[in-house]
């Protein structure tokens, strides 16, 4: 037979459930879910099942107040789906830029060091060229 839980995790799974069921959830994004409710208490679902009470009463508040299970909160979820997509849009055409840059350099770093090279085998190696009006 399976431990029971500590208080701390009782109360940090209750206090989840309640932020869950009232549209205030910080962690798990709205989730009705048995994995969002460990989600939001940060505790494993391993410590969750060993609170099967905790898991009847999550399920049968869901029922109850006939919320969806893995819904999230309306306009509020879809405007933060928006805000991640926009998001996530920015930062691939940012992902990109950033390759097209590396890929510049990496085709300048390439020609300085043929220019190098080509500097370095020159027969003028060592010699040094004085310019007009100066003596040495």
């Amino acid at each position: 037979m399976s431990s029971p839980i500590s208080a701390e995790a009782e109360r940090a799974l209750r206090d989840a459930m309640e932020r869950l069921l009232t549209g205030h959830a910080r962690l798990a994004h709205g989730r009705l879910s048995v994995a969002g409710l460990a989600a939001e208490a940060q505790v494993s679902r391993a410590t969750l099942y060993r609170a099967p009470h905790i898991v009847a009463a999550f399920q049968q508040a869901i029922a109850k107040r006939g919320l969806k299970r893995s819904a999230r909160n309306g306009a509020q979820s879809t405007a933060t789906r928006r805000d991640e997509t926009d998001e996530l849009r920015e930062l691939r055409a940012l992902t990109r830029t950033m390759a097209q840059h590396i890929q510049a350099l990496t085709l300048l770093t390439i020609e300085q060091k043929r220019r190098i090279e080509a500097l370095s085998a020159s027969p003028a190696r060592g010699k040094i060229n004085m310019l007009r009006g100066q003596t040495s």
